[in-house]
């Protein structure tokens, strides 16, 4: 453990405001009910002692057709990003995402990988959830950067580096089998016009009330009816200003609905650009699963709805995204970094039948945010991705 802020300094604790703050209460735990799992076969988790059945890492498929005729699509914006999880709340945000349960007595034989030699391995929180980030690598973070979850939670309801999704084909109703999802990221968000479109002038990756660029658009109110403007390198565009006529570059076919509960993955190796108020970094997660209370929002009335997002960030991808903001390969603070994330994995990258028992190579992720409505003015030049090792200082 780290003993002084000065031995990971502030730039690297952006990289945890980079992840989350341009990704964003209810209960912050798994949303679905117990009753949704699937059969006890199908469940078959290793170490338990409790006796009680374990989640899966994700909710079970609907069955039947995909009945009924879908609503219109519609957007919502992630903000409230939970990076600081302390007072074990870590415990209760993720998925159980290797279906082990591991604990104190029985670490040895119920782990999908052997941690790093002369370590422990991580303990699991609530049936078996994994979520070594909340438990072990934002509070290594926060020493360097202390109120850094406020820095990340600022940056987002300014409307800077919001993840974006778009919900499409859904049935309106508590299960559909087939819905499809979009991920991008805001550039900047501002209100309505009385709640139609704004008109803004965007002026590289800004936006302002008039032609000259002198007069900044006021930041959202978060209310259901602000406008947001998403990254145009997040779609495969022949157009910088036709949303429709845009490609998203990050899809989910396949996500769906179950008792009211919306499931979807995002595919492996897919880089998310985060950018935030002068902060940014590319993460490729692997296994990530994301699910949200859409009955509650769509159907219930609720204002806004928790999102948690589960997955396995590789060891190897996780330092490349520190030399973004500025822990540069080669330097002391480096292999510091290097050695305290080395003993924070507790999962496999590639949890293939082979690989079991291999070393681990990936931290557990689990967060949370809360998704508002939101509307899209159309696309924008996204802001510049910070490089500052590319040049030596």
């Amino acid at each position: 453990m780290l003993h002084s802020p000065d031995t990971i300094t502030a730039r690297s604790a952006l990289l945890a405001t980079a992840l989350c703050g341009a990704l964003s209460a209810g209960p912050a735990c798994s949303p679905f009910d117990p009753g949704l799992l699937p059969s006890e076969d199908e469940t078959a988790t290793i170490g338990c002692t409790d006796g009680s059945k374990q989640p899966a890492s994700r909710p079970p498929e609907v069955s039947g057709p995909d009945a009924g005729a879908d609503v219109p699509e519609f957007w919502v914006a992630l903000r409230d990003v939970l990076l600081d999880q302390d007072n074990d709340r870590w415990a209760e945000i993720g998925y159980n995402i290797d279906r082990r349960c591991t604990d104190a007595n029985n670490a040895g034989t119920t782990t999908e990988c052997s941690p790093t030699e002369g370590r422990s391995h991580e303990v699991d929180g609530t049936q078996g959830i994994d979520n070594s980030f909340g438990h072990n690598l934002f509070p290594l973070l926060d020493l360097a950067f202390p109120g850094l979850d406020a820095t990340a939670i600022a940056a987002e309801l300014r409307g800077l580096g919001n993840p974006l999704i778009r919900i499409k084909g859904w049935n309106g109703q508590r299960n559909d089998n087939r819905v499809q999802i979009i991920l991008t990221q805001s550039v900047f968000g501002t209100p309505s016009n009385a709640g139609a479109p704004p008109d803004v002038y965007v002026i590289g990756s800004a936006a302002f009330l008039d032609p000259e660029g002198t007069m900044p658009v006021p930041d959202p109110i978060w209310d259901g009816t602000d406008y947001f403007w998403c990254r145009h390198d997040t779609f495969a565009i022949p157009s910088e200003t036709d949303l429709d006529a845009a490609t998203p570059l990050v899809v989910d076919n396949n996500a769906y609905v179950v008792d009211g509960i919306l499931v979807a993955t995002i595919p492996d190796g897919t880089e998310i650009l985060l950018v935030g108020d002068g902060l940014g970094t590319r993460v490729k997660l692997s296994g990530m699963v994301a699910t949200a209370d859409l009955a509650a929002l769509r159907l219930d009335g609720a204002p806004h709805t928790t999102v948690t997002i589960s997955g396995r960030w590789g060891y190897t991808d996780l330092l490349r995204t520190a030399e973004s903001v500025g822990v540069c390969a080669g330097s002391s603070t480096y292999r510091t970094l290097q050695i305290q994330v080395s003993a924070m994995q507790d999962v496999l990258l590639d949890p293939r039948p082979e690989n079991i028992g291999t070393l681990c190579d990936a931290v557990s992720l689990g967060i949370t945010f809360e998704a508002y409505p939101a509307n899209i003015g159309g696309l924008a030049l996204g802001q510049d991705l910070p490089n500052p090792c590319a040049t030596p200082p």
